[in-house]
């Protein structure tokens, strides 16, 4: 008799471990295969699903005596156990997410940067998994995506720790989790040129400009190497082409300065509100690329250290908003301030390397070390030793700042890598994204002026 409850409980204990194994990465690239082909994706059905917890059919809304309630798809099966087995999570929709479960903290985590990698797959692999359910009728409701956002900003705000310990990552996030904010725009632009040049290797050169040195006149060099192929190009090559140049268009528009103090209502009595009113006159009209980016550059510190000051979750994410706008008209204008003298290099490193510490790339201690080396100092004469070292401690930031990245994201790419060799691309892609690369260009340029002085 012991003996057959022991092989009972044996043959019981190896069935919950075989349940719980997680599954190999074949598996799940074989789904993703599956979904991507299939006209729901990764999703089930759709359902109304009600504040009193039940569930209804798509022709059954939820009852005006319960409430109203939200409709979207349910994931399948499959997916589920893909999320319970390797704790990987496929086509997430955030209505459907619990805040603790996305923000998923036990795990580093793990499921806001999957949504993350999720989307920049999306843009660059026509939908991924959900290339044919991008199409599913109702499975997500983008009304109800950024009500949710809103709702997770303002309880992930509230209170100190998480904004203290994870201050790179909640304002990445911004960029991707909708919140009543605007799309990521340069990401689009970046994912669009690089579907161009996979399907018509010839605009390889142009995407790499557009990656790595982006400017203002790539619009016009698009529209040339389009005119120049026509007679190469499909129709389907042909409207990627005019998208990437709405895309170009709409990333190159001047950002709206004079309305930064209504989008960051809630400080304006405070200092920070002050401080955002006077830079908004300022720089509203007629304002040359060498002020507006020390003078937007001295504003991202100064909101990075207010944020920490100010309370309100609400004003907390106005005050990330104005932030990521203000690092959009860095990137725009870095590239069209070109000093042309040490001196000139020596401002523009200090500004970008300012930059990079109110985004969030390196953190506020490290910048208080190095901002005593970078500052410019009030002479005309600095010697060897000097601009040695300032020129090692902005390699150090541009360093620094590619890190916080790579620590930051490169877990959940080294997961998703193993059954989606794209996602590899991600991490650059953020990289090439931020201010550190435009510093990381000026600190060469200033290394290779200086480099017959220090030979």
């Amino acid at each position: 008799m012991k003996k057959l409850i022991f092989l009972i409980f044996f043959v019981g204990l190896f069935s919950t471990s075989t349940f719980s194994q997680a599954v190999n990465n074949q598996h799940i690239k074989n789904q993703i295969t599956i979904f991507k082909s299939e006209f729901r994706g990764p999703y089930k059905d759709i359902r109304w699903f009600c504040k009193d917890g039940s569930i209804r059919l798509p022709n059954d809304p939820c009852p005006k005596e319960i409430g109203p309630g939200i409709q979207h798809a349910r994931y399948r099966d499959v997916v589920e156990s893909i999320g319970k087995k390797n704790h990987v999570f496929l086509g997430q929709i955030l209505a459907y997410t619990t805040n603790q479960e996305f923000w998923d903290s036990q795990n580093h985590n793990s499921r806001l940067k999957q949504y993350q990698l999720d989307k920049y797959l999306r843009s660059i692999d026509d939908g991924w998994v959900l290339q044919k359910a991008q199409y599913y009728r109702g499975a997500v409701q983008v009304e109800d995506e950024e009500a949710w956002g809103v709702d997770f900003y303002k309880w992930l705000l509230t209170g100190d720790t998480s904004i203290t310990k994870n201050f790179f990552l909640i304002r990445q996030s911004l960029k991707d989790i909708p919140h009543k904010g605007d799309d990521n725009v340069a990401q689009l632009m970046r994912s669009q040129s690089k579907v161009l040049s996979d399907l018509f290797p010839s605009f390889m050169d142009l995407r790499v400009k557009i990656h790595g040195q982006p400017e203002f006149t790539d619009i016009e060099k698009v529209k040339q190497f389009k005119t120049k192929n026509v007679s190469k190009l499909t129709n389907a090559l042909n409207l990627k082409f005019d998208e990437l140049i709405v895309t170009m268009n709409n990333f190159y528009k001047p950002i709206d300065i004079s309305a930064f103090p209504q989008k960051a209502s809630l400080v304006k009595n405070t200092p920070i509100g002050l401080s955002i009113k006077e830079f908004s006159v300022k720089n509203s009209v007629g304002t040359n690329s060498v002020n507006l980016v020390s003078e937007s550059a001295k504003l991202l510190l100064e909101i990075r250290k207010a944020i920490l000051v100010e309370k309100r979750a609400s004003a907390r994410i106005q005050l990330l908003d104005t932030s990521l706008k203000l690092e959009e008209i860095i990137f725009k204008n870095a590239s069209e301030w070109n000093p042309l003298t040490i001196k000139g290099l020596l401002d523009k490193t200090y500004y970008l390397a300012m930059a990079t510490a109110g985004a969030g790339y390196i953190e506020l201690w490290e910048w208080d070390q190095m901002e005593v080396v970078l500052k410019p100092q009030n002479t005309t004469k600095l010697t060897l030793n000097e601009l040695t070292l300032i020129l090692q401690s902005a390699r150090s930031i541009v360093e620094w700042s590619s890190s916080m990245v790579k620590a930051t994201y490169d877990d959940i790419v080294h997961i998703y890598t193993g059954f989606e060799p794209k996602s590899y691309g991600f991490i650059d892609d953020k990289i090439r994204s931020s201010i550190a690369l435009h510093l990381g260009k000026t600190v060469g340029d200033l290394g290779i002026l200086l480099q017959p002085n220090l030979l």
